[in-house]
């Protein structure tokens, strides 16, 4: 989804006034996705608006479509009902999410162990490997559960877990409490989605949102206060170029 606005602002801004020859903004992008909605694991009404929000940036999204092929021509997609729909394409980009490490796969096997989802290790409350006192395994290569839930795969929840074990090994603490602070999924220009300390977030309130978390992120008051300047310079005067440089014969 961030990917699709990231390309739909490269056309649309980015790219926009660059080219004599052809229109950039006359590219058509396409999201698609397997399940009934994107972005599963926020609520309906943010999916929603992140639909809305893509479609603003020329995106069209296909919801409930697997890929079934890719070729050199393009892509087959099928619906729920079994009927298939072909698509010309001359770019694909696949972003279907990503599997742990083959590291991951080898501790796996040396240990005897069944590999969790995306090949992730299974652990226990404390993040023990199954049988092993000695080994204790966080962040990516980690598939812990709470409750119904799988811990999400994000930097904050690496960091609490990785503090988490170094309490438990002094002896500090018994159970492991995620504390979910919040999640933003950054479409384009004052586009985004998420939840910020348990409320829902849309547009640019969400936009902003997510640049003051990720300067306030940031190590060092003369990085922020680069970073605060630059962004505002682009900002305030829109500019965001590209080129491309091609070498013919």
């Amino acid at each position: 989804m961030e990917l699709a606005g990231a390309i739909g602002e490269l056309t649309g801004r980015a790219l926009a006034r660059e080219f004599r020859s052809f229109d950039p903004r006359a590219a058509e992008i396409l999201l698609v996705e397997g399940g009934p909605r994107v972005l599963p694991q926020y609520s309906e009404s943010c999916s929603e608006s992140a639909l809305r929000q893509l479609a603003g940036l020329g995106v069209r999204s296909l919801v409930d479509m697997k890929v079934t092929a890719v070729d050199g021509d393009g892509v087959t997609l099928e619906d729920r009902a079994g009927t298939q729909q072909r698509i010309a394409a001359a770019t694909v980009i696949w972003a279907a999410g990503a599997s742990a490490t083959p590291r991951s796969r080898t501790i796996c096997e040396q240990l005897g162990l069944e590999p969790g989802p995306g090949g992730r290790v299974a652990v226990d409350e404390h993040f023990r490997v199954p049988g092993r006192d000695d080994l204790f395994v966080v962040g990516d290569l980690a598939s812990y559960r709470i409750g119904e839930q799988m811990l999400p795969g994000l930097a904050p929840a690496a960091e609490q877990a990785g503090r988490f074990v170094g309490r438990y090994l002094s002896g500090r603490t018994r159970a492991f409490e995620y504390r979910e602070r919040g999640q933003l999924s950054v479409i384009g220009r004052n586009a985004a989605v998420g939840t910020v300390l348990g409320r829902e977030v849309s547009g640019p309130l969400a936009w902003w949102s997510w640049l003051l978390i990720h300067i306030l992120g940031l190590i060092g008051f003369d990085v922020k206060l680069k970073v605060l300047v630059v962004w505002a310079w682009k900002y305030l005067f829109d500019k965001f170029g590209a080129r491309i440089i091609s070498r013919s014969g």
